[in-house]
């Protein structure tokens, strides 16, 4: 569904301050879990065809995949909107366009 690159920092960060919401058209907001499937949406190390767990720490560099598992957005276009937060601070937010 989307891959995610980390491209600044030096250090790893633990997932326990990482917080990956994934919006869609059909339920709302949902918190993908990158240790196992949460309700709509998990994480992955790594990009593609990929179900490789991730590891303690997003360390930089690294390549995220985040994959629906169940329906987030339905009809032939929709928008679907991905926030990362870190200790509860949004440092990225962007509006996908789905076709």
């Amino acid at each position: 569904m989307v891959e995610i690159t980390r491209t600044n920092g030096q250090a790893g960060i633990d997932w326990s301050r990482i917080t990956i919401i994934i919006d869609g058209n059909t339920e709302g907001d949902r918190t993908c879990g990158h240790s196992n499937s949460s309700y709509g949406c998990a994480i992955y190390s790594g990009a593609g065809l990929t179900s490789t767990a991730t590891g303690l720490n997003w360390g930089p560099g690294e390549t995220i995949s985040i994959k629906e598992t169940s329906s987030l957005q339905n009809g032939e276009q929709g928008m679907l909107q991905v926030k990362i937060l870190i200790d509860g601070t949004v440092i990225f937010g962007q509006d996908l366009i789905i076709s």
